[in-house]
């Protein structure tokens, strides 16, 4: 058999050491050639960026000068409604307009009857013939004379110069049209001007008397101010709109189109059209040499959609990369050589010693740190050897007990012990104290100790780290024991608090390579505690977020104020006694930290749809009220019909119709009957009684009885109401019935209609409820008539609407995996265990035990409250027996009812949130006997 051929290990480790070095060589200037590229590139980006945001800020400042000037013109006379010589003697206005806006060609006025008055810019010096005035005037939609002349600073007017061919009409301009349909500024697209040719915009304002007065700013600047801002000779700009025109070119004088057609400009002009994302290079090959392209988006302003072309040879954008490039490869270069060197001398020198510690060493090569190396060897350097490694051995334990804490702990206290005790373990320090930064307090303040003898709270006299480190350095310092104290800092380099390790003496070159240990250690311990310290700082932002938006909603009514925050209390005190039942259905219940979390941020939110249901319907008390009681208006109505039998009383007293006695009888009879009507309506309005066929049909006859309103019941209503009301304006007086539905009483959904149906394809939810035909019905008659209670069949599916907005607005939120059933928790409490509840009618399979805690406190905190306006307060008693009829009906779980009861959480609740008049003796067997629970 054939020897298999071998290597020996001082060639291997020279052999080894060189090649890693050439591989790491070339790993390394392959990294710094792409780092540096890409540092270039963005370097190149930044520069493109830097001169969209110059371009901006410029046309920025004279498009705000510009419109301020139109402002102010806009409330000069020259605007008004005045005959032409008074116009043209404010014609000075529009000298100094233009002297105050370099980049404004011209102002215009267009009057409503086809004048115009024209200011154009020719040169930018103040000399005869740099400024032009041109004036149409109109008669009977006829030009009466048309003319211009040039501006003499000396004598201000030369003479008029006709102008009959000039038929020009402002009306008919798109920046006088579109400026007259609005009451902010006009800004135009591009546009070639009517008289210059020249390329620009129009700015337009209305004025108070109709006129429009408008300003030419001319894109000249563009293509200089391209020129002066480019980096080099080599590098081209342009300015483009959205229809891809060109508005400015560094490298032409022509500004909205390529003249050339070069390969650079096909180029840009193939860069303009491209549908390249914004910010992002594109590369070109041009006459063998790669060109990078850049299209910016122009940073908002009044121009947004205009965007900046950027294009520059790659040889000039990676010029600094090439050259460190070569100075790195001769660098590599002579280290790989000097490397080969190093190594061979290196093998040499190992190769010895460790074939005699092979044997020992292979089971550490399976990572086996259970077996300590023997330590005792007649060589010296083999003991040390050992001793070493099982030192080695126990750090890459306790290391990987550090790194597993860090990455798995999720107690910030736990977190900090664990790491302490174990970095002290494989440090063998005689001492480790971490302290945390108290900014507020200038503070470090003691977290965790494998001593006692650390004080609990250091002021610090300063917040520069250096400083700090000297102090705790003079705090901690002793002469048998050297110290290393390292500061942990955050991600944005923020002091987070104080490592402090105390060590036997040390030897230098130890002491330098423990402490750089140490603080790459302490980065990574600092980044877990930062993160952990992070989510624990958010989770108390969540929970605050969640609390300050119940108590928004508690607030929102003044009746219901506290449910959002007690029903959560309540729920935790029927759930905490639920997990410490040791028998029956729920001795294996139990919740995971997360599950807790999550039950208490839906308990929390569960009525957080309430804030879309309007405050009127939540809180309303009386069958007529809407925004206020409209029991006010029909006892107005009454005391017109009281005032008529009055006054029909004295006016057949007068023509003696009657006898005296017989119409003083008949009037005190009507009014008597008046009375009574009216108190059977305003007993009908509060709705605390089962409404009877009897008292329905008197009703109907009250409500036919009439009045005469003198008044237009179209004056004074507003927008919304004036179109609801469908009905033709009547000659007064007019005859109306004292109680009616009126069309107008009749609302709409709208386009808000809620996805509440089953069949609707918008419900994504699976919500099942009737949606009524109307949003709202405000007739008189049809809430009176309400049967129980004071809320219509309307105002009850809003009511209910909560819930499916809760359930929405909770959805759309980007939930974690650990919190998705928050919708479903806090959506379901209005559910039933019979599968009629609302608003998805789900069976008592799909109904958790959390589900039906909630529903369960949501109940009885609903019954005992104290400030609901549509019931009086309740006694413990009463509630716990409405509560026991809903468990029999099917309605409320009957166990956790059952626990409700037995272990009197109603009572523990009770001390805490009702009054003492509303704690009364309970019959906790006929309770749950009426329950069924017994």
């Amino acid at each position: 058999m054939n020897k298999p051929r071998t290597i020996r290990l001082q060639t291997l480790v020279s052999l080894v050491i060189s090649l890693s070095m050439v591989l790491l060589s070339a790993i390394l200037i392959s990294q710094s050639y792409f780092s540096q590229s890409s540092r270039a590139l963005i370097t190149a980006q930044q520069r493109a960026q830097l001169i969209a945001q110059t371009i901006t800020g410029t046309f920025e400042q004279h498009n705000q000068m510009l419109m301020n000037t139109l402002r102010l013109l806009s409330l000069d006379p020259i605007q008004s409604d005045l005959p032409m010589d008074k116009r043209l003697e404010r014609v000075k206005s529009l000298v100094q307009a233009l002297d105050n806006n370099p980049l404004a060609s011209s102002f215009y006025i267009g009057y409503p009857n086809g004048d115009f008055i024209m200011l154009r810019r020719l040169c930018a010096e103040h000399k005869v013939g740099c400024l032009r005035l041109q004036v149409i005037e109109r008669k009977d939609n006829a030009i009466e004379q048309s003319y211009w002349q040039d501006y003499d600073p000396q004598t201000l007017w030369q003479a008029k110069r006709p102008m009959p061919d000039y038929r020009f009409d402002p009306r008919t301009r798109n920046w006088f049209t579109q400026a007259q349909k609005s009451q902010q500024f006009v800004i135009t697209e591009p546009y070639t001007f009517y008289t210059t040719k020249e390329l620009g915009v129009t700015f337009a304002l209305k004025t108070p008397s109709g006129a429009i007065i408008a300003a030419d700013e001319s894109l000249s600047l563009l293509s200089q101010s391209l020129r002066e801002l480019r980096p080099n000779d080599q590098t081209q700009l342009a300015l483009i709109d959205q229809h891809h025109r060109f508005l400015g070119l560094s490298n032409q004088s022509n500004r909205y189109k390529i003249v050339n057609q070069s390969p650079q400009d096909k180029f840009l002009t193939q860069l303009a059209a491209a549908t390249t994302p914004e910010n992002q290079f594109v590369t070109q090959k041009i006459a063998n040499q790669s060109w990078y392209g850049l299209k910016l988006k122009m940073t908002p302003h009044l121009f947004s959609h205009w965007s900046l072309l950027f294009i520059q040879p790659k040889q000039v954008i990676l010029a600094g990369t090439m050259e460190q490039m070569q100075v790195q490869l001769w660098i590599s270069i002579a280290l790989a050589l000097l490397l080969i060197w190093l190594g061979w001398l290196l093998g040499q020198w190992v190769v010895k010693p460790l074939q005699q510690l092979a044997l020992r060493i292979d089971a550490l090569r399976t990572f086996d740190f259970s077996t300590p190396l023997p330590t005792h060897s007649p060589i010296a350097e083999f003991s040390e050897l050992a001793t070493l490694i099982n030192k080695m051995t126990n750090a890459i334990r306790h290391f990987q007990l550090i790194a597993q804490t860090l990455a798995t702990e999720k107690n910030y206290q736990n977190l900090l012990h664990h790491v302490t005790q174990d970095l002290s373990q494989m440090l063998n320090t005689q001492a480790t104290i971490v302290y945390r930064y108290n900014k507020a307090q200038s503070a470090l303040e003691l977290a965790e100790q494998t001593t006692s003898s650390a004080p609990e709270k250091i002021v610090l006299n300063s917040q520069q780290t250096e400083q700090i480190t000297e102090q705790l350095t003079a705090l901690f310092a002793k002469q048998d024991s050297q110290l290393i104290t390292t500061a942990l800092m955050g991600r944005q380099g923020q002091l987070l608090g104080y490592f402090i390790l105390q060590f036997p003496p040390l030897k230098a070159q130890h002491y330098q390579a423990l402490k750089h240990f140490i603080e790459q250690t302490s980065a990574a311990a600092a980044l877990a505690i930062e993160t952990q310290m992070h989510v624990e700082s958010q989770s108390k932002l969540i929970d605050a977020i969640i609390q300050l938006l119940a108590q928004a909603i508690d607030t929102k009514s003044p009746y219901t104020g506290g449910h959002c925050r007690r029903v959560p209390m309540l729920s935790q005190m029927i759930l905490t006694k639920l997990e410490q039942s040791d028998q029956g259905v729920f001795a294996p219940f139990k919740l995971t930290e997360t599950q807790q979390r999550e039950f208490q941020i839906a308990a929390w939110l569960h009525d957080c749809g309430k804030i879309t249901i309007p405050e009127h319907v939540v809180d309303k008390a009386t069958k007529l009220e809407t925004i206020y009681n409209r029991i006010h208006e029909v006892r107005t109505r009454f005391e017109v019909l009281y005032q008529d039998a009055q006054l029909r009383y004295w006016q057949q007293l007068y023509y003696q119709t009657e006898s005296q006695a017989t119409l003083t009888q008949q009037l005190i009879t009507r009014q008597k009957e008046l009375q009574e009507q009216f108190a059977l309506i305003a007993t009908l309005n509060l709705g605390q009684e089962q409404l009877d066929p009897h008292k329905l049909s008197k009703l109907d006859a009250i409500a036919q009885q009439t009045w005469l309103r003198h008044f237009d019941n179209q004056l004074g209503l507003s927008e919304i109401e004036r179109a609801r009301m469908d009905e033709q304006p009547q000659s007064l007086p007019a005859v109306e019935q004292l109680l009616m539905d009126r069309p107008q009483d009749l609302i709409e959904w709208g386009t808000q209609i809620p996805p509440v149906e089953k069949d609707n394809p918008e419900n994504h939810w699976g919500f099942d409820m009737q949606l009524p035909r109307y949003r709202y019905n405000l007739g008189e008659l049809h809430n009176l008539a309400i049967q129980r209670g004071t809320l219509s069949e309307e105002e009850r599916f809003l009511i209910n609407n909560h819930i499916v907005q809760t359930i929405v607005m909770l959805s759309s939120l980007p939930l974690p995996q650990e919190l998705e059933r928050v919708p479903d928790l806090a959506g379901n409490h209005h559910e039933k265990v019979n599968g009629q509840g609302y608003p998805r009618k789900l069976s008592a399979e799909r109904l958790t035990i959390s589900d039906r805690v909630i529903a369960i406190a949501d109940v009885f905190e609903a019954l005992t409250a104290q400030d609901r306006p549509y019931h009086a307060m309740k006694y413990l008693s009463e509630s716990l027996n409405i509560m026991a009829q809903m468990v029999s009906d099917e309605h409320l779980d009957s166990d956790i009812f059952e626990q409700f009861v037995r272990e009197q959480i109603y009572l523990d609740y009770a001390r805490e949130f009702l009054s003492p008049e509303q704690i009364d003796t309970i019959d906790e067997i006929a309770i749950l006997q009426k329950a069924g629970c017994i």
